[in-house]
């Protein structure tokens, strides 16, 4: 089966408390939901072991669990009385899932990877994907079937190989409703067939379709799966960054949907869920590209963004901006949360478009990087400027070019056939949120000690006071974001923001929010 470390990552703490089991799956899902299934207490950790660093760091991770439990009802309630969407990205199931050919050929290829992956993906299903398409889980559909093979599993404590295996015996394989790849039997290797110009992996045509599609009478949000349809270069090596949506997909996922919608229907606005962001900072795309000329594309993830493979960026703009002229992407994935607004206009025409790009992330994964560029260091050092390009729709593709490029060169413009304006929605100075009546509430009072333990130490730390605070692109501590829209007027035209709501560093018990706004139109003054 191969070591763990082999299977998943070539480094042991990457895999420090991975799940493998279905019931360790199911487990997570339960205690990340409910405080009912949590002990009332924790072993101390000179009762578990003997070892002085694992003493300590047991103890540690007690304290942070019991923060998380402190407050869990909480967010129960809250997640109890909204109505819920959801859609998988990698840590739903393994990190980097399916970012490569590579990932696929090196877990997919073990027995011991295919298990986890189809365990992550059957606990998904039951916990997420059954209340995103009920419809899927009707009697006689793959979802029922795929419930009926999940019970008969558990009943025999998932030594039914009848209802576990994809082929032996196709009505109940649970394998098969999952999307998993069957494999070659002479190399163990998942089968991939060719779509166009990539691989993809094979799966069963009764598999369950994770991407989905909600619609009112005035917006749409459709929901993609850009983890499972992923389209593998075939011409190149298995590092090379995939398109997040073969040609196949794009027709089912996109096209398809964009080109439903009655004449009745008067869609003001289109939402596309998009797991992974489709345009990430300048300095970010930087160490991606560096990283990828030196084949160590798993340490950030080389792949995942969408602006990555020019080609199937080319692809998904136009064939949104085809169907729509006003786009609202909503996407997360990469530790920091930012509004880009991108202008588009056909060449030869007057058809004009645009794209909003909210991005928040992360809930709860705030790392040093982030900390950083959260800050006025990141726009002293990196500012972001705006960021052009020209393309073509037959073959798609495209290309950045500078500004001082354009302005010298119009034949330029004339030769594409689209193009684009890429800006950075500047962050508005940091308000204090009215949410604050019972913040300490929050806090679980051992934390409550603690911060004021170094409560004196604060005025003594200008890169946590608020000035210092006070970035300009990003928010890259912990946030929540809330979305709302003020609509157009004889004085103003539709407009769309983004508060993102996250501790304040310069006083640890007060919530404080950023604004972002953007306009929902193209900006004229770029596009010219």
């Amino acid at each position: 089966m191969g070591s763990t470390e082999t299977v998943l990552s070539n480094k042991a703490e990457k895999v420090n408390s991975h799940l493998f089991s279905l019931g360790e799956y199911y487990a997570t899902y339960l205690l990340a939901w409910s405080p009912v299934c949590w002990p009332t207490a924790f072993p101390q950790g000179h009762q578990v072991t003997r070892d002085r660093h694992a003493i300590k760091k047991w103890n540690r991770e007690v304290q942070h669990l019991r923060q998380f439990i402190y407050t869990l009802w909480k967010v129960r309630r809250a997640l109890a009385n909204i109505p819920m969407y959801s859609i998988f990205d990698d840590h739903d199931i393994s990190d980097d899932w399916n970012l490569n050919q590579a990932w696929c050929l090196r877990v997919l290829g073990h027995p011991l990877g295919r298990r986890i992956v189809q365990n992550a993906l059957l606990a998904y299903t039951v916990f997420q994907g059954w209340g995103n398409t009920p419809g899927q889980f009707a009697a006689g559909k793959p979802g029922e079937k795929l419930l009926t093979a999940t019970q008969v599993w558990s009943a025999s404590q998932g030594t039914d190989a009848k209802a576990d295996e994809a082929l032996a015996k196709p009505a109940v394989g649970i394998a098969r409703y999952v999307g998993m790849p069957a494999n070659d039997p002479h190399t163990d290797l998942p089968i991939l067939v060719r779509d166009g110009s990539v691989f993809i992996l094979d799966r069963d045509p009764e598999a369950l379709t994770w991407n989905y599609i909600v619609r009112s009478d005035c917006h749409e949000v459709i929901v993609l799966d850009t983890r499972t349809w992923r389209g593998y270069p075939a011409e190149q090596k298995p590092i090379a960054p995939p398109m997040l949506l073969c040609p196949k997909a794009f027709e089912q996922q996109l096209l398809l949907p964009l080109q439903q919608v009655t004449e009745q229907t008067q869609i003001q606005t289109t939402f596309v869920i998009a797991p992974t962001n489709v345009f990430g900072l300048q300095v970010i795309d930087w160490i991606h590209h560096w990283h990828l000329q030196q084949e160590k594309v798993f340490s950030t993830d080389v792949g995942d963004a969408w602006n990555i493979n020019v080609e199937a960026l080319a692809k998904f703009l136009t064939t949104l901006f085809e169907e729509r002229q006003q786009v609202v992407i909503l996407s997360g994935d990469i530790h920091y949360s930012s509004v880009a607004h991108l202008s588009y206009a056909r060449t030869h025409s007057k058809l004009q478009s645009v794209l909003v790009q909210l991005t928040a992330s992360a809930l709860k994964n705030e790392e040093i990087l982030t900390r950083l560029i959260h800050t006025r260091l990141k726009d002293w050092l990196l500012p972001e400027k705006a960021r052009h390009w020209i393309g073509w729709s037959n073959p798609p593709n495209m290309v950045e070019i500078s500004e001082k490029q354009l302005h010298h060169n119009r034949q330029l413009l004339t030769n594409s056939e689209w193009h684009c304006v890429l800006e950075w929605i500047p962050r508005n100075s940091v308000q204090i949120s009215t949410y604050t009546a019972d913040i300490l509430s929050l806090i679980a009072p051992w934390k409550r000690t603690e911060n004021a333990k170094w409560k004196w130490l604060q005025p003594l730390i200008f890169w946590k006071s608020r000035w210092f605070q006070e970035g300009r692109e990003v928010v890259g501590l912990n946030n929540l974001a809330v979305v709302h829209f003020q609509l157009a007027d004889e004085s103003s035209s539709c407009k769309v923001m983004q508060d993102l709501y996250w501790f304040s560093s310069w006083y640890p018990t007060q919530i404080v929010y950023s604004r972002f706004e953007s306009q929902l139109t193209p900006n004229q003054s770029l596009l010219r």
